[in-house]
């Protein structure tokens, strides 16, 4: 993966060789919360993340929006199939934990439900905003966001989450607090920086994503990085 990470080690690792699986381990699992303002590099963060697990652990990405080739292999659900996933996954976890069923016949149901194996994937939800804002607490998608992050390490899922503001600070519980990262583009290095912390092992992150890489895997009007070279090349032609 090209991203490179500094865990409280200055100067700054680059991710190559055995680093790069160290950094990857700590987004193997559970939810990973990208957020900052518009065309600061959150998509590419999350692009260059799920490729990397992808390459290392086999977790296939279902995708929010179309990569292009160069991605590689994933699954593509639009904004109106993804709410209804949500929705029936959010429905047959509830009902699951109601009857006191194990997981493993719970993942069975989903399964059955949805069509697809739903073991080790890595859930990128780019525009999670458009889910979350303005719904109320108790709304069935808002249940189902919830239930999609509570149950990540059952079905060693990780979830990808790109919200410009602090839209899911209120959505998670304690025990569901996802690896927060606020993202920066710098249009200097032609690179995101995304830093925060992982609450499971209390330890800086910082990730520095090359978008000259990851700004090439897919098409969106979002990061910054493919604005600003626009803006380059303008200029460079004037």
């Amino acid at each position: 993966m090209g991203s490179v990470v500094d865990i409280n080690f200055p100067p700054r690792i680059t991710a190559q060789g055995i680093q790069e699986v160290a950094i990857l381990e700590q987004f193997k699992e559970g939810a990973v919360w990208l957020r900052g303002p518009a065309r600061q590099g959150k998509t590419g963060t999350a692009v260059a993340i799920a490729h990397g697990l992808r390459e290392h652990y086999g977790k296939l990405p279902i995708l929010d929006f179309l990569p292009y080739e160069a991605f590689g292999e994933h699954k593509y659900m639009g904004l109106r199939e993804i709410i209804p996933l949500l929705e029936k996954i959010g429905d047959i976890i509830e009902a699951g934990n109601k009857e006191g069923v194990s997981n493993d016949i719970i993942r069975a149901r989903i399964e059955a439900k949805v069509g697809f194996s739903i073991e080790n994937l890595t859930w990128v939800l780019d525009e999670a905003y458009k889910y979350l804002r303005k719904m109320r607490s108790t709304s069935k998608v808002v249940v189902a966001f919830s239930d999609l992050i509570a149950v990540c390490y059952h079905f060693h899922w990780t979830v990808i989450i790109c919200t410009p503001g602090r839209e899911i600070s209120t959505r998670v519980s304690e025990d569901q607090e996802p690896i927060e990262l606020i993202c920066s583009f710098n249009l200097h290095l032609k690179e995101v920086h995304a830093h925060g912390w992982n609450p499971r092992t209390s330890r800086a992150i910082h990730l520095y994503t090359p978008m000259e890489i990851y700004g090439k895997m897919y098409d969106s009007t979002n990061p910054q990085a493919i604005m600003r070279s626009k803006q380059i090349k303008i200029k460079g032609n004037v």
